[in-house]
């Protein structure tokens, strides 16, 4: 898995170099869809893209596994909002719940911490330049705290930059070139907490249409989490993510694998991802 994480961050390199200085693509001629935090993006990682002004989308995802050290089963069902406020703001709201089995065998279910982002995309893409933009978030600790489903103690920050280059294609076809690096500080403004601890998150991943009109697209994504001390039901780990994505101005429908390698256990785990959001 580190090889593999090291192979497609040189690729990441290396294409994002003729992306930049190739011929932009029109950003307005893709049809954008919700990742699992609720902002545009692919699937676990943020775009700079937003979805204009006075447009909102929901949405729901799915995902089944284990999680090493902790539950032999653990669902994990996400709903999440998408608001537009401008052509180049919006904010994504998030909630989650859980249904799992312990190492023992006890089942339990349970809601998580709740969270929100704005994002404001700052920089359009030229010729030579990425589209970019910034974002901040908050974690809310709504988790069921007794069952182990909360993260935070009493506020979680976080601070998100990101970057896209898609460069066009004959017949009308594209291809994107995607970086996010996120920083996570879990109840820092408290010195009493038990919890309190930062880490970081980073994520490259690519995207290509396969079919003519545009809306059924392939990606991979590249996901990294690092640097995080407290286990829990977010733990450091590296991951491949391809998926198959349709997605027009009111439906986008995602079915994705993701290979997880947990780093401080040395396991890895696949699972299946499900998504489908509504705009409107």
């Amino acid at each position: 898995m580190k090889a593999t994480g090291k192979c497609l961050f040189f690729i990441g390199l290396i294409v994002s170099s003729s992306v930049a200085t190739a011929q932009s693509y029109r950003a307005s001629d893709v049809s954008r869809a919700p990742n699992l935090s609720g902002l545009t993006g692919l699937l676990n990682m943020n775009l700079p893209h937003t979805m204009g002004a006075g447009m909102t989308a929901v949405g729901g995802a799915t995902f089944a596994d284990s999680l090493p050290g902790m539950y032999q089963d653990y669902n994990e069902v996400i709903g999440a909002l998408r608001i537009g406020f401008s052509d180049n703001v919006e904010l994504g709201l998030k909630t989650k719940s859980f249904n799992v089995k312990d190492l023992v065998g006890n089942t339990d279910t349970g809601l998580g911490d709740a969270e929100a982002m704005i994002k404001w995309k700052f920089r359009e893409q030229s010729d030579s330049l990425f589209a970019m933009s910034l974002g901040l978030g908050a974690i809310l600790p709504t988790g069921d705290e007794n069952k182990g489903f909360r993260e935070v103690d009493s506020l979680g920050l976080k601070f998100n930059v990101t970057a896209a280059g898609e460069n066009a294609l004959k017949d009308d076809g594209y291809i994107g070139l995607y970086f996010e690096g996120e920083v996570v500080a879990i109840d820092q403004m408290s010195s009493s907490s038990p919890y309190k601890e930062k880490y970081g998150k980073f994520n490259v991943g690519f995207a290509f249409p396969i079919s003519d009109d545009n809306n059924l697209s392939f990606f991979t994504e590249f996901n990294q989490v690092l640097k995080k001390d407290i286990a829990g039901v977010v733990q450091n780990h590296t991951a491949v993510s391809p998926g198959l994505r349709y997605a027009n101005d009111n439906l986008s429908l995602t079915v994705a694998g993701q290979s997880v390698n947990y780093t401080d256990l040395n396991t890895t785990q696949n699972r299946l991802i499900g998504q489908l959001s509504l705009g409107f």
